[in-house]
């Protein structure tokens, strides 16, 4: 075959059209071994067209173009290393051995010697940010954004809710929130470091003869949208991480309800009761009293 001989239409086909045990390409190298590499149709379990297990055999295999797809899930049995970066457009799924396993995203440093950090989630399946992390965001971040970690974390909040609290909501028994997404209502018990937190508030400026409906509002006693409190987030960790060079940020702000049902106490049943999602047996539904739960270190 060659640019002269072979026609613009030109195949090539391995293997007899009949049954067989397998086909393959061998490459040499060495001169010494059977193969140095292999290229294998190891056989075809569904008999369609195109859907043959196709195996390859080498101790490296480098891809050199602008991009590189797959059209269906892949499977790896020990590891990948991305030297530059891997973007997921829809999702990343990353699966334990199986359902009684944890789950690491393990990030390293040069020579890949020292961990730099890890997101861990559980069999529960929540990820896990640490205290350290928490308390070194926590260190450097402005006033709005200080006390909505904290009603995230402690209230098992979302940032919707959270931006959408009122004063009027401030009750004498603690926070009541009403859960956009569930629908579900409950009050927040009060403990010392929630107070402390709803406390921060009145520190927020305000201009004169400005009033605010809000808990977290600006300066002009608006409501914060989600974009300017999300780059007042996003200063914050940039900071926290120029500061803290050894500690990773990558986590989102939901991650902090998640690290709040992580640490509260409990079964899994009590925790769905105090974060308020409805369990399987959908009795939160059929719950028209709005109960009193506590918050994380309030139990």
């Amino acid at each position: 075959m060659g640019d002269s001989a072979t026609a613009n239409f030109g195949s090539l086909e391995i293997g007899a059209k009949k049954p067989s045990s397998a086909s393959f390409v061998d490459f040499h190298f060495l001169g010494t071994n059977d193969y140095d590499a292999r290229i294998l149709c190891g056989g075809n379990s569904s008999g369609s067209i195109g859907k043959g297990d196709f195996t390859f055999y080498g101790g490296r295999y480098v891809f050199i173009g602008d991009s590189f797809e797959f059209r269906n899930p892949i499977y790896c049995q020990n590891s990948i290393s991305a030297e530059g970066s891997v973007k997921a457009v829809t999702s990343a799924n990353i699966w334990a051995p199986n359902d009684a396993s944890n789950v690491h995203v393990w990030f390293y440093g040069t020579g890949g010697n020292a961990s730099r950090g890890v997101i861990y989630a559980g069999k529960d399946g929540y990820i896990r940010l640490t205290d350290k992390e928490y308390d070194a965001l926590f260190s450097v971040s402005s006033v709005p954004v200080k006390i909505a970690m904290e009603v995230a974390y402690l209230c098992c909040a979302r940032q919707g809710d959270i931006l959408d609290l009122k004063k009027s909501q401030i009750l004498d028994e603690g926070i009541l929130i009403q859960q956009s997404k569930t629908a579900v209502s409950q009050i927040k018990a009060w403990t010392v470091r929630l107070s402390k937190a709803i406390t921060l508030a009145d520190s927020l400026p305000l201009n004169s003869g400005m009033v605010s409906l809000y808990v977290i509002h600006q300066q002009s006693g608006s409501r914060y949208t989600r974009d300017a409190f999300n780059a007042q987030w996003m200063k914050a960790k940039k900071l926290a991480a120029e500061k803290f060079p050894e500690l990773e940020f990558n986590f989102t702000f939901h991650d902090l309800k998640a690290k709040g049902i992580s640490d509260l106490e409990g079964t899994l049943h009590e925790k769905q009761e105090i974060s308020g999602h409805k369990n399987a047996s959908q009795t939160a539904r059929y719950n028209r009293k709005i109960s009193i739960v506590p918050v994380v270190g309030g139990q």
